[in-house]
């Protein structure tokens, strides 16, 4: 299904695609009874580095086991450093990620990330994280989520690794998409 422009990723160093419509705009603001979110932006380092840091071994492997995220030495100059540049991929359309606030705003419970992907069967990866006190909300906010993504983004294949697809096969997937590619950038008269 083709559903406008494909977003390139290429600023960032950053590889895939998100297929959304040129002129798609991002909701800003969403409320629910159990969250309030929003996209993530540096004025969230206080509330975004507690959240996280009170839970760093259960979260610890939620972006894959080669990604050593969170680390508990991780500075809150680091974290600043990290909101600002998923803001700015926020302002330019190249990826979307957003705090997860208790509905009063004042507590950051998680994050959520919608991110390009390599992987032609896939039109987005979707990854998110609780914080250990607010992980009774995943369950429900994983089916609202499901139903956001379609209704609002118009997706109808989203990837979730390490949820509804290992990450082992993830990474394979994106290994065997990635060598693709690059086999259809050589010439055709390239040896190796």
């Amino acid at each position: 299904m083709i559903r406008g422009v494909l977003r390139q990723r290429k600023k960032l160093g950053m590889k895939g695609i998100i297929r959304i419509p040129l002129d798609f705009e991002p909701p800003k603001a969403i409320t629910d009874d159990q969250f309030f979110l929003e996209p993530l932006a540096p004025k969230h380092n206080d509330i975004d580095y507690d959240a996280w840091h009170s839970s760093v071994n259960e979260l610890q492997g939620s972006f894959g086991p080669e990604n050593e995220w969170p680390e508990e030495n991780y500075s809150k100059e680091q974290n600043l450093s990290d909101l600002k540049r998923h803001y700015q991929e926020f302002l330019d359309n190249i990826a979307f990620t957003y705090t997860i606030l208790k509905p009063s705003q004042e507590q950051c419970i998680g994050c959520l990330y919608i991110r390009p992907t390599v992987i032609a069967q896939y039109d987005v990866q979707v990854d998110l994280w609780f914080r250990t006190s607010h992980k009774y909300l995943e369950t429900p906010f994983l089916q609202w989520l499901k139903e956001w993504l379609v209704h609002e983004w118009k997706f109808s294949s989203v990837a979730f690794p390490g949820r509804e697809i290992t990450w082992e096969t993830y990474n394979q997937l994106v290994a065997k998409a990635n060598a693709e590619q690059e086999d259809s950038n050589r010439p055709a008269d390239a040896v190796d």
